[in-house]
């Protein structure tokens, strides 16, 4: 018999890629959220039902899981996802917003643990998950209701694991950042999200499919499970794939005090705009009307000894070279004045780049990089169709 999954705060973004996942997995599903009638595709492509429910209030959760039971199953899998936000200054912060965000993001977390407890108790087994964010480890500036809400979600989580384990319920909480979703004409992708999440999103995909397809070929499978573009872009290693994409792209670059164009970001080798108490909170992604990355990989850890993203954006042609540069990731003018002229790989078949400036080691000489450049940027023009 297939096994039942509720979402509580289900949505279009975390909890439509679980509940795509839990479909493909064979999962009867339940979407709980405050607007269902929101869910009508999601249902639609998963087969699941939808539920009105406001996860801060007692009698709507308790309704909610006599519901489910009644009329899917009792829940094998349940998943917490609902959050509310408030920013601002402490002194000028309004306490009823505050205890909305608490409400929400903590004690909505404890209804709906109770409930699933209860049931999973009774059955002998289950999986309880909670969605966090990087504020569920570190207070951030103009952010504490968000931070107070979500410290007291994790103290929840670690609570109910190690009085429920013994009982064979599974409970776990997860950070992250955002996930991805997209904002008009860009993509915008959490800093915490994995390049295994980047390779794998529909939304990614079918926006920008180049960024996809970088991201599916980041060193090897244990790298793409645990690495993050927050983590990438901010090392800012010369041979890393992100900055390529970043850079080629125009994206922007969203921190817990500012937003950083990418032409200014990138400061030289293992070095950025970076202030020493900034940290990255997402990637805003323009959508181009084309783009393409081929990079030349080393063997052994598959990273780029070069690497050359190509994009025909609505503000022009931008051509970005990771691995070849001593001083880390560059534009390649020359290329893009040349393909604004005519997007071809034949346009760029006699644009040099110089040896001067290029990195060299055991793996590739000055000059072998500055030849792949060439071979690299052809292919990801061609790339693109």
């Amino acid at each position: 018999m297939a096994e039942t999954a509720l979402i509580v705060g289900a949505g279009s973004g975390l909890s439509a890629a679980l509940a795509r996942l839990f479909h493909k997995e064979g999962m009867r599903l339940a979407l709980a959220a405050r607007r269902p009638d929101k869910l009508a595709a999601l249902c639609t492509q998963t087969g699941a039902r939808a539920y009105a429910c406001d996860a801060a209030e007692k009698a709507h959760v308790d309704a909610l899981f006599k519901a489910v039971e009644a009329e899917i199953g009792s829940p094998d899998l349940v998943v917490f996802n609902p959050s509310h936000r408030t920013r601002g200054p402490i002194a000028e912060l309004d306490p009823e917003e505050v205890l909305k965000t608490l409400t929400v993001s903590c004690y909505g977390g404890f209804l709906v643990g109770q409930q699933a407890a209860r049931l999973m108790l009774k059955q002998g087994h289950g999986t309880l998950l909670f969605t966090g964010a990087s504020a569920s480890i570190k207070g951030y500036a103009r952010s504490a209701p968000f931070a107070m809400g979500k410290f007291g979600l994790r103290g929840l989580a670690q609570s109910l694991a190690r009085e429920l384990a013994p009982q064979n319920i599974h409970v776990a909480h997860f950070v992250i950042d955002g996930g991805i979703r997209r904002e008009g004409d860009a993509i915008v992708i959490g800093a915490m999200t994995t390049h295994r999440t980047v390779a794998t999103s529909d939304e990614v995909a079918k926006a920008i499919p180049a960024l996809a397809a970088l991201a599916g070929n980041i060193g090897d499978r244990q790298v793409r499970y645990r690495g993050t573009i927050g983590g990438s872009l901010a090392n800012n290693d010369p041979s890393a794939c992100y900055p390529a994409a970043v850079l080629g792209l125009g994206a922007t670059i969203k921190t817990n005090k500012r937003s950083i164009a990418a032409d200014e970001f990138f400061q030289g080798m293992f070095t950025t705009a970076l202030e020493p108490d900034e940290l990255i909170t997402e990637v805003s992604f323009p959508i181009p009307e084309k783009a393409a990355y081929v990079k030349f990989p080393n063997p052994a850890s598959r990273y780029a000894m070069v690497g050359v993203f190509v994009a025909k954006t609505k503000d022009g042609v931008r051509v970005a070279v990771t691995g070849a540069g001593a001083d880390g990731v560059f534009r390649h003018t020359a290329m893009e004045q040349a393909l604004s002229s005519s997007f071809s790989a034949d346009a760029i078949k006699d644009v040099k780049t110089p040896e001067d400036g290029m990195s060299s080691d055991i793996h590739a000489s000055a000059a072998y990089r500055a030849h792949l450049v060439g071979v690299m940027a052809r292919r990801a023009v061609a790339a693109c169709g």
